[in-house]
């Protein structure tokens, strides 16, 4: 089972859902986790289950095959292993992500996907769980119906593992103690990978996956420019989805960043740019690595050369201090900022992160406040593409 950890909600959705396997399944059934969830909290999961799981950090990936008693090893499975075919039989997934093959089109009012979704609304309005966790779960079951191509012929993106790992050292954050530092795959292999997905087996998309895909090259003597380029040359009619890019990195390489993505916008599905505040004194806390001023600039100038470029963002409300004053800088941030759409989430306390240390904590009541009030902007004033919010 794949669980998430990144906010307290995933991790309640993840133990939840792990509750409930472990309770049908036989006493002999191995059972592991993996995900980020093994890396951020494994002494809930060892005390919670004692001993009926085994949790698998990402950087521990080889206990699995011992475990299973594998004849081939994880590690040289190919990459992109979201595929139906290459799924393994036997897993579940707690990710929103994980979406059967048959809900391929939720505009008709008379298909099972838009039946199935129906079915799942109400069913979670009757779960005996908190409010925040019933939340998540309908804002997912929007994320997934919004996001993930359902009217296409092909609703599984593979994905395109590029680094593990990152550079970063953001405050609230603790996948990095799960996932380590930043490793980057060689370029050749990734762009060996990528040719065989668009040319031979004429894949239309992927999704470029790394825990900060801006970072890609950075231990390796390269860049996400040469990585870009380099996939984007490729002699075929595809398009990518470039996945949790931190600003930072479309500041570094600014202008030839621009200049790649202006060129190639028609083979971008979406570019995610998690920009998570617009409050100077907020960014600095969260060890964000750039300011306002330069979000402004350089996503304000990507708009204006790669004007049909889809660009997302991730929005934190009530980190540790955040003022009134915080909070209405990033709501005018993203009036000034033209972003498709906006996956919004509250802070919380997550293991061994410097801010769960911060002591000036944003009440709970004023967290929930500022969620639904920019929910309710993002909704009302959304662009055609899609103005989202949730708390993820």
């Amino acid at each position: 089972m794949s669980a998430c950890g990144f906010d307290m909600a995933a991790e309640v959705i993840a133990i939840r859902m792990l509750s409930g396997l472990v309770r049908r399944a036989e006493p002999w059934t191995k059972i592991a986790i993996v995900g980020c969830l093994p890396g951020i909290s494994p002494d809930i999961l060892k005390t919670r289950f004692r001993g009926r799981i085994t949790p698998i950090p990402p950087n521990a990936l080889e206990t699995l095959d011992r475990l299973i008693e594998a004849e081939v090893s994880i590690s040289t499975i190919r990459n992109n292993i979201n595929q139906p075919t290459s799924r393994v039989r036997g897993t579940v997934s707690c990710s929103p992500d994980f979406v059967p093959d048959r809900f391929t089109n939720l505009h008709e009012s008379t298909s099972p996907a838009r039946k199935a979704f129906t079915t799942l609304r109400r069913a979670l309005s009757n779960l005996p769980t908190n409010r925040d966790v019933y939340d998540k779960w309908i804002s997912r079951v929007h994320r997934v119906q919004n996001l993930l191509h359902f009217n296409k012929a092909e609703p599984w993106i593979p994905a395109i593992i590029v680094a593990r790992g990152c550079e970063g050292s953001c405050t609230y954050c603790a996948i990095k103690k799960a996932s380590g530092q930043l490793v980057s795959i060689p370029l050749t292999s990734v762009i060996r990978q990528a040719k065989m997905l668009f040319e031979n087996e004429k894949q239309s998309i992927a999704s470029l996956v790394a825990g900060d895909l801006g970072a890609y090259g950075q231990d390796i003597g390269s860049n996400i420019c040469e990585l870009l380029e380099g996939i984007f040359e490729i002699d075929a009619a595809f398009k990518l989805v470039l996945s949790d890019f931190n600003p930072e990195w479309l500041i570094k390489y600014s202008d030839r960043l621009r200049g790649i993505l202006a060129k190639y916008q028609h083979k971008v599905d979406h570019l995610k740019l998690p920009v998570q505040s617009g409050s100077d004194r907020i960014l600095h806390r969260m060890s964000r690595g750039y300011k306002r001023a330069e979000l402004l600039e350089h996503i304000g100038a990507l708009n204006r050369e790669a004007p049909g470029l889809p660009i997302s963002t991730h929005i934190m409300v009530g980190f540790p201090g955040e003022s009134e004053e915080d909070f209405n800088q990033t709501v005018s941030l993203l009036d000034a900022v033209r972003f498709e759409y906006a996956t919004v989430f509250k802070y919380s306390d997550r293991p061994g992160t410097p801010a769960s240390a911060f002591p000036d904590k944003t009440p709970e009541s004023i967290k929930r406040q500022r969620l639904r009030m920019l929910r309710k902007k993002l909704h009302i004033g959304r662009r055609p593409a899609s103005g989202l919010a949730s708390d993820d």
